[in-house]
């Protein structure tokens, strides 16, 4: 349980860090979070209903594919988290070193290169969605 409470500061961490540095960042983050665990719901009545007709999910080309697209999303979410993360370790090792800009400077281009991937992974989220 004591794993639990210090991942859940941690994340609370992240998510004051985000929203002030980075708020489209920590959006899409949040929304990718939703959208994958909405996905993985239609993924398994999907799965149970490949199974009520007697299909094994996991020699449906359709299935396979549709899980895929969930990895994509999976790891997009990872990524941006990994940039968050970075970002705040940044900040933290500026904020102990004030007179040193090399720390501000990786967090800004830390922040930076997890905004455009957030944008990049939007977009991609919204072509999977109107790919339906």
């Amino acid at each position: 349980m004591a794993i639990e409470a210090a991942r859940i500061k941690r994340e609370e961490r992240l998510k004051i860090f985000a929203m002030k540095e980075a708020p489209i960042l920590w959006k899409v983050h949040q929304d990718l979070q939703g959208a994958i665990v909405e996905q993985d719901k239609r993924i398994a009545d999907l799965a149970k209903t490949l199974e009520t007709f007697n299909k094994d999910p996991m020699q449906d080309a359709d299935y396979l594919r549709i899980r895929s697209m969930r990895d994509e999303m999976v790891a997009a979410r990872d990524s941006m988290h990994t940039k968050i993360e970075d970002a705040y370790l940044a900040f933290c090792k500026f904020q102990a070193t004030p007179s040193r800009k090399d720390y501000d400077e990786l967090r800004k281009k830390t922040l930076e290169d997890g905004i455009k991937a957030a944008e990049n992974t939007a977009r991609r989220f919204d072509e999977m969605r109107s790919a339906k």
